[in-house]
């Protein structure tokens, strides 16, 4: 059993699962089953033995482990801090799996380094657009709020009317820049991962 990311990754005789319950006893996580993986209750992942596919585990221990399942949708992520407890987690899944698997090591491109803080800058820039093409058009008109997205029309007119056109530029370059500037460090950081394929 290990803590992370606020919960449990549990590696049980016939499966692997994280859940966010800690009430259970050492006994029970042992012998988690298919049959028993609804007691784990929401926001848990149950993958047992034979649909673990792979792992993906970067050099880096404050990254993102991946315990993979075959199919889609329940890949297990968690970040182990240490590079200790990685290295037990791996041993465990190769354990359970009975087989050490083939190991590739990758170098993770620009979009795994930097992609958040890419894709967020965008967001940020269409924003500052949207907000000083709100507040150049008002010019003390009034503004129909009513419907069902009305709060969100009057929080977005409230936040350009106060701004004013010079200060949207400015408040929405500043932030654009720095998601720009940490996708731009992101990206300069350099890590291995390593694939393991069973």
């Amino acid at each position: 059993m290990y803590e992370v990311n606020g919960g449990i990754l549990c590696i049980s005789d016939s499966a692997v699962f994280f859940t966010l319950k800690k009430n259970f006893s050492d006994e029970e996580l042992k012998s988690f089953d298919e049959k028993s993986k609804k007691k784990l209750g929401e926001g848990s992942i149950f993958i047992s033995k034979d649909k673990i596919s792979g792992l993906r585990v970067a050099s880096d221990p404050k990254r993102t482990t991946i315990i993979e399942a075959k199919g889609m949708g329940d890949d297990i992520g968690v970040m182990t801090l240490t590079k200790e407890v990685q290295a037990k987690i791996v041993a465990d899944i190769q354990s359970l799996v009975g087989s050490s698997g083939e190991v590739k090591v990758t170098e993770p491109g620009l979009f795994v380094k930097s992609g958040k803080h890419i894709i967020l800058s965008v967001l940020a820039a269409i924003m500052t657009y949207l907000l000083f093409y709100l507040v150049t058009s008002l010019n003390g008109e009034e503004v129909d709020l009513e419907g069902k997205n009305a709060r969100k029309k009057e929080l977005l007119y409230n936040i350009a009317d106060v701004l004013g056109p010079t200060g949207t530029i400015i408040i929405g370059s500043l932030i654009t820049a720095l998601l720009i500037f940490k996708a731009y460090k992101n990206s300069k950081i350099s890590f291995k991962i390593n694939v393991y394929k069973f």
